[in-house]
């Protein structure tokens, strides 16, 4: 399942460009920065993936380039560095990929600018607006760390809710997926959303301690920290 890191970071990742450029292959890139050095990469790459959900699929690091293969909402992209001139880019490498480049964007605009606050509009959506939804939810409380709404229910009944939420502590995600999606008639995106944050923008719940570090793993079948990186895959 796709994991979010809710810590407040240190400090606001670069993310001064957000550029949407055109590729040789027709694909879509995402210009994110050009005030990222080579040893800061790494660091950053992983701190973009939390923000994302994406999954770290391979890393290839040379000496004037670098290039990540990232799964973002079953997307795959090439996360670039290049030092001359010096760029991060997140390359889509699919049509499909492609598609996905403008939600993206959006998401890491809100993450740059700080979104924090629940916005406005926070109606929950109805069976029939759930027919007709598009591939985010655009209303909802938003999430500080990610840029994503975090839907609300027109028929989530508090009882319903409540099951979903002990399924969730209790490590049953995809249970409590599938129960989402029976009850309101979601999609399978829209219910990982939700449960991914349980429910609510400012949840996360994270996993037991590195055996080696001691700090907290994404979740508990984690076999890699993303503290000290040890691996026991």
């Amino acid at each position: 399942m796709l994991e979010l890191d809710m810590r407040e970071p240190s400090q606001p990742m670069a993310l001064e460009k957000l550029e949407i450029v055109p590729m040789a292959s027709g694909h879509r890139a995402l210009l994110l920065s050009e005030r990222v050095s080579w040893e800061e990469f790494a660091a950053y790459a992983e701190r973009l993936a939390d923000a994302l959900h994406a999954t770290i699929a391979d890393r290839a690091d040379g000496p004037d380039t670098r290039v990540w293969q990232v799964t973002i909402d079953g997307g795959r992209f090439y996360l670039s560095y290049d030092d001359y001139p010096v760029s991060v880019s997140l390359e889509a490498r699919s049509d499909e990929a492609s598609e996905l480049v403008p939600d993206i964007q959006r998401r890491l605009v809100w993450v740059r600018e700080g979104s924090v606050h629940a916005d406005d509009d926070s109606r929950p959506y109805t069976r029939v607006e759930l027919e007709q939804a598009s591939r985010f939810p655009d209303r909802g409380d938003r999430c500080h760390r990610c840029g994503t709404f975090v839907p609300r229910f027109a028929e989530l009944s508090p009882h319903v809710e409540s099951r979903l939420h002990a399924l969730i502590r209790a490590d049953q995600q995809m249970a409590a997926t599938h129960e989402l999606r029976a009850a309101t008639g979601c999609s399978l995106r829209w219910a990982k959303i939700w449960v991914i944050h349980d429910g609510r923008a400012g949840a996360r719940r994270e996993g037991p301690p590195c055996p080696h570090c001691g700090k907290p793993l994404r979740t508990s079948k984690a076999r890699q920290c993303r503290h000290c990186h040890a691996d026991w895959h």
